[in-house]
């Protein structure tokens, strides 16, 4: 994730900012690793994503820790790369949540994030997905059995 625009990044890059503060909590530097796994905002994606997706609260130490929890879990390997979707949908969603915040001084609550990750879940699951029996109603309710996982 050293690629990542985050504040830290940018400061190792000699970029002057006037702040390398996390946007969200503004308590820590804004790593990859605190934007998408210690930040509270960060933890409260990743409590809804384990609620919604019905696996095991999600531990992780680092992004790489996160990307890679699919790997951990038990289940099919389809239905575990529905969680790893979910997942990446997850991050984007912080990411993009930040950038509103930075770029257009708004705010995104945390039900509009959630809100994303289960319709950004769902439009990328529909256009990557083989099966196109994947309704509203099951993904919303994380119920995959229509996809025969």
């Amino acid at each position: 994730m050293g690629r990542l625009p985050t504040f830290e990044n940018l400061a190792h890059r000699q970029v002057s900012l006037q702040s390398i503060l996390c946007p969200f909590c503004g308590c820590y530097n804004e790593s990859a690793d605190h934007l998408f796994v210690a930040c509270g905002l960060a933890q409260e994606v990743r409590d809804f994503v384990s609620h919604w997706c019905k696996i095991q609260h999600i531990y992780a130490f680092g992004c790489r820790d996160l990307v890679s929890i699919y790997k951990s879990i038990p289940g099919a390997f389809r239905w575990r790369k529905m969680v790893h979707a979910v997942v990446l949908v997850a991050m984007w969603s912080l990411w993009h949540a930040r950038n509103n915040k930075l770029f257009h001084n708004k705010f995104t609550s945390i039900v509009t994030i959630k809100e994303e990750i289960k319709t950004l879940g769902y439009l990328w699951i529909r256009v990557r997905s083989r099966s196109t029996q994947l309704t509203w109603d099951d993904w919303d309710a994380f119920n995959l059995h229509s996809l025969g996982i």
